[in-house]
């Protein structure tokens, strides 16, 4: 079995408005005797618990139906959306833009811990309208003074740093994302 990732971006000129990464396993199929193709977020798994849209809220309509396109246009015999973490919305704009007489849907439960614990299930919470905000709610001022030292050390090391994500260096940052 191989595994390749990929990764969509919407954008207009030079903002970037959505991603999702999509890992791309190649196996042989036994019953078919040929390669398959099976999509799946790549967000499992080895790298990280659940996965979903990164995305800027005001576009989504517009870049799901992006990458829903996209996905038709790959060579693929299963999607699987497993862990994944999107409001029912999202969701739904994403399965109602793919053709649906393609494929046909199963939810699965999946249990572990010998039945005691859904994994399905992902909890989360609700984020602060910025980063200060969050840290003046949250944090003492202990705490507060600790990370903010923190931040300047890394902005100060040449080996960590902070950047924005721009379409021209999209890519780039995706992959050194990745491979940290």
């Amino acid at each position: 079995m191989s595994q390749n990732a990929i990764h969509k971006t919407v954008a207009r000129g030079t903002r970037l408005y959505r991603v999702l990464t999509i890992c791309i396993k190649t196996m042989w199929s036994e019953r078919r005797i040929r390669f398959r193709d099976e999509l799946n977020l790549a967000g499992t798994l080895y790298w990280s618990q659940y996965t979903g849209f990164l995305s800027d809220p005001e576009w989504d309509e517009f870049a799901i139906h992006s990458f829903s396109n996209k996905i038709q246009e790959l060579y693929w015999s299963g999607l699987s959306l497993k862990y994944i973490y999107a409001s029912d919305l999202r969701i739904s704009l994403f399965i109602n833009a793919l053709h649906k007489e393609w494929f046909k849907t199963m939810e699965h439960e999946r249990w572990i811990n010998k039945s005691q614990t859904n994994n399905q299930i992902c909890p989360y919470i609700e984020l602060h309208s910025d980063y200060d905000s969050y840290l003046q709610s949250l944090m003492s001022s202990n705490i507060r003074q600790k990370i903010r030292r923190y931040t300047r050390k890394i902005e100060a090391s040449d080996k960590y740093y902070f950047t924005d994500v721009y379409l021209d260096s999209a890519d780039r940052e995706i992959d050194i994302l990745i491979e940290f």
